[in-house]
């Protein structure tokens, strides 16, 4: 073998993604990488969620050269690399950037086989949004924000109880709750639904629930507050795309949330039509069935969601390209919305809606 330089800023393969990427140099029969993270990397958003993958399972040897960065295990141990630390990662974990300060690191072991995902719809950041006539999407956590709407009334309420507990971990406490509700009694109405989990929740918080407060919240829908940029985002997306909702509610729930939306919807597919909820394919079932009465087909449509549990693991499996609207960046956790426990994958991810418009409008002037 010959003598053989490569120079750091000539590698021989990119592979880019949200918020980094990693540089493969092909040296002296070895694989070796660069890793640079932007401040808000997360391997299992940025990289793993695209293959629908929660754990990262390539083992890395390397050296950090600047910046910081979590090692968590799927044990739940949990270290910070730092520079001037080499470090051995085994399989089966998560990372991303601590702090302000990008991060750079050189790796010696792992670097072929990592970031190589074929997702649905395509590798983040590779949908084509011109590509589409329709988009479906769900609505409560995308474009009205149901995690105000559950707290404005929790909160009351556990103040009332004498309960020292905030709006996360009251929104914490729901989540599994409303989801159990919804699998147990698929035909029950979303009112119930709400009442139910709320009775559910006081049981576990051993602080009782009355029915004054069960009806609060089952009546409360209509009045949760619209994302501050759904309304305008909708009327941009309705000038290039037919707009069909899918939405766990029921068809009165929706139809006060839309006083606020001002969405001109071609289909409107509520849990109240379809007798079951989210994540259940009920929903996606319907709307394929809707499709060639709108003169559209499968290969028309682009679902866009914020919950992984509820939409982007059902549109996994249907095959469906998506795109993840992250109405809970920069929060930890998972809100109202429990973890999901299968496969999910996305095509783009956008922290508003207004940047998946702006985007759009870029894709279809790109076009021309």
């Amino acid at each position: 073998m010959d003598l053989q330089l490569v120079p750091l800023d000539a590698p021989t393969e990119t592979r880019e993604f949200m918020k980094g990427r990693f540089e493969l140099y092909r040296v002296g029969g070895m694989t070796l990488g660069r890793a640079s993270y932007e401040p808000g990397w997360k391997w299992s958003e940025h990289v793993g969620a695209a293959a629908g993958e929660r754990w990262c399972e390539v083992e890395h040897v390397g050296l950090v050269l600047s910046g910081r960065a979590m090692a968590a295990m799927r044990d739940g141990t949990e270290r910070v690399m730092e520079p001037g630390q080499f470090f051995y990662v085994p399989p089966g974990h998560d990372s991303w950037v601590v702090g302000d300060e990008p991060y750079v690191s050189l790796h010696i072991m792992g670097s072929e086989d990592y970031a190589v995902s074929e997702p649905t719809g395509g590798a983040a950041g590779q949908l084509d949004l011109a590509d589409y006539k329709v988009v479906s999407f769900d609505c409560y956590g995308t474009l009205i924000d149901w995690e105000a709407g559950i707290a404005a009334v929790l909160a009351p309420w556990a103040r009332e109880q004498g309960l020292d507990l905030g709006d996360e971990d009251l929104l914490l406490a729901y989540a599994d709750h409303e989801a159990a509700v919804e699998r147990e009694t698929p035909s029950a109405l979303y009112p119930e639904v709400l009442a139910m989990a709320f009775r559910r929740v006081g049981e576990q918080l051993e602080a009782p629930v009355s029915d004054a407060w069960a009806q609060r919240l089952g009546e409360s829908v209509p009045d949760w507050p619209a994302f501050p940029d759904s309304a305008d985002a909708l009327a941009r997306l309705a000038r290039r795309y037919r707009l069909i909702i899918l939405s766990n509610v029921h068809r009165a729930g929706f139809a006060g949330s839309n006083r606020q939306l001002r969405g001109e919807f071609a289909a409107i597919i509520t849990a109240e039509d379809v007798g079951a909820y989210k994540p259940a394919e009920n929903h996606f079932r319907a709307l394929e069935a809707a499709l060639p009465g709108l003169g559209l087909d499968r290969g028309d449509l682009l679902h866009v969601a914020q919950s992984l549990f509820h939409d982007h693991v059902p549109a996994k499996r249907k095959g469906w390209p998506s795109v993840w609207i992250d109405r809970r960046h920069g929060r930890p956790g998972w809100g109202a919305t429990p973890e999901p426990a299968e496969a999910w994958s996305y095509g783009l991810k956008f922290d508003s809606m207004a940047g998946f418009a702006d985007a759009v409008d870029r894709a279809f002037t790109a076009r021309g």
